[in-house]
């Protein structure tokens, strides 16, 4: 925290300044200038319009610290950033995925040899074919599980499995622990894979791309899922997903899809914040693409549904009140066309393929189109 500081003064202190959305992004911000510096502890990430202003900010940070130039923005916390011809990146991380197939090597049974890994799940077994499950070391499951969890940074295709696994972690089973070696031996199936960013074609018309999903009575508390991705309007792929137990029962359907965009509308709020503060032009509304009709309805009729609703009218009114400003806009989409839909429910198989190649960026979805604007 003293070096964060100290550096945090530093930058100031030679001209950069501090977002006030994310205290470890520094931007300055010139007619002739554009430049955005990341930090993370002694390590730094530097974005700018022109190579004379990474070179001076070296020389700036240089009457401070001893610092290095790496002129190849190709690695960052472990990710590394591949630079494709056609001006995409592609995100992967080759080092941990070498540490954890070295630490748990392949499944050796007859079932495990003949099973094809496409999908980070175990077969879906009925209950009398699953055996008591037993108890093992929990600190063996959350070993396995951390690193998994930081593996999702370049692999959201695996971002609902572990997120499903992280609420078994209080007291875990042999069952609960072979769930996440499946997740293992996906990864070693599909080692070549990675999150794909892909550029804008006109970076002056960006606007936010959301879609939006939720499981109704999803785990043994019934508690719901909360699934989203988010990308750009036009733009192949996505640049966040998140998969995320609900904290509250809800008590329908309708209930559960309307939490999760309640949850997706505060993350979309920031990205606004943050993009007007460091100059970027957000287009707005933000689209959302919702595949429940009654959801879409509520967040636009006053009327609708207004005696099933009272019990979470606080989140249908924020929400409704983002429409009416114009931050915000509620599409309905086909469900087997939304790809949030992945970060909900264990789906197997060619459902799964799909769904992943799209928020990987590896395939462009129909349902991303100009009719949206």
């Amino acid at each position: 925290r003293r070096f964060y500081y100290h550096y945090k003064d530093a930058l100031i202190l030679e001209g950069y300044t501090m977002a006030q959305s994310d205290q470890c992004l520094f931007f300055k911000i010139t007619d002739e200038e554009t430049t955005y510096i990341i930090i993370y502890v002694d390590d730094t990430f530097i974005f700018s319009n022109h190579m004379d202003n990474v070179n001076e900010m070296f020389t700036k940070l240089s009457k401070h610290y001893t610092v290095t130039l790496d002129t190849v923005a190709d690695s960052f916390l472990g990710i590394n950033l591949e630079h494709l011809s056609n001006g995409t990146i592609k995100m992967t991380q080759p080092k941990l995925l070498k540490k954890l197939f070295m630490q748990y090597p392949p499944m050796v049974n007859s079932n495990s040899r003949k099973r094809k890994y496409n999908h980070p799940y175990g077969p879906a077994l009925s209950s009398e074919q699953v055996p008591t499950p037993e108890p093992i070391e929990r600190l063996k499951y959350l070993r396995l599980l951390g690193l998994l969890m930081y593996l999702t940074k370049s692999r959201p295709d695996i971002l609902a499995a572990v997120s499903f696994a992280s609420t078994k972690s209080q007291e875990p089973t042999d069952k609960d622990y072979l769930d996440l070696y499946y997740i293992v031996e996906y990864l070693r199936t599909t080692k070549e894979k990675g999150h794909i960013l892909h550029k804008a074609i006109d970076s002056g018309l960006l606007q936010l791309y959301c879609e939006v999903d939720a499981s109704y009575l999803l785990h043994p508390d019934s508690r719901g899922h909360t699934g989203y991705c988010m990308g750009f309007n036009g733009v192949q792929g996505t640049f966040y997903n998140r998969s995320m137990k609900q904290q509250l029962v809800a008590t329908s359907s309708t209930h559960a899809e309307m939490r999760a965009i309640f949850t997706l509308v505060k993350d979309i709020m920031y990205i606004i914040t943050l993009c007007k503060e460091i100059k970027i032009n957000l287009h707005l509304p933000a689209i959302i693409m919702e595949d429940n009709s009654a959801v879409v309805t509520v967040t636009t009729d006053d009327s609708a549904f207004a005696k099933k609703c009272k019990h979470f009218l606080m989140l249908i009114n924020y929400v409704r009140e983002q429409v009416e400003l114009g931050i915000i806009q509620v599409f309905k989409i086909n469900g087997t066309l939304n790809r949030a839909d992945m970060h909900t429910k264990p789906l197997r198989n060619g459902e799964f393929s799909i769904n992943a190649d799209g928020i990987m960026g590896t395939v462009i979805e129909d349902t991303i189109s100009d009719v949206h604007k």
